[in-house]
């Protein structure tokens, strides 16, 4: 026999903040980037290279040339890419338009 027991309704239990240690924020970089354009895994790991366009005025002083550069070649574990997968979504998700306000 099974007996069903109701609970009260409990507030929300927050987590215990976790202190991060600001000792190598000044030297952390911030990674611009317009492409991830490669990716693949390798012994487990996520391989992802991030790169930029490069736009170089020629030396003679007419026109431009247009490069492309690797910006950093991320690697991580796959906890590691789920949670930077939620992130770049919630981001996302945070800069789509409100419908509700239609």
């Amino acid at each position: 026999m099974v007996t069903k027991i109701d609970k009260p309704p409990q507030a929300a239990v927050r987590a215990p903040e976790v202190n991060i240690s600001d000792a190598g924020s000044a030297q952390a970089p911030f990674l611009y980037f317009e492409r991830a354009s490669a990716f693949g895994h390798f012994e487990g790991l996520v391989r992802i290279t991030l790169e930029s366009q490069r736009i170089l005025p020629h030396s003679t002083g007419g026109g431009v040339t247009v490069d492309r550069v690797v910006n950093a070649h991320l690697r991580m574990s796959v906890p590691a890419a789920q949670s930077l997968q939620r992130a770049i979504e919630s981001a996302l998700l945070m800069m789509a338009p409100d419908t509700s306000k239609n």
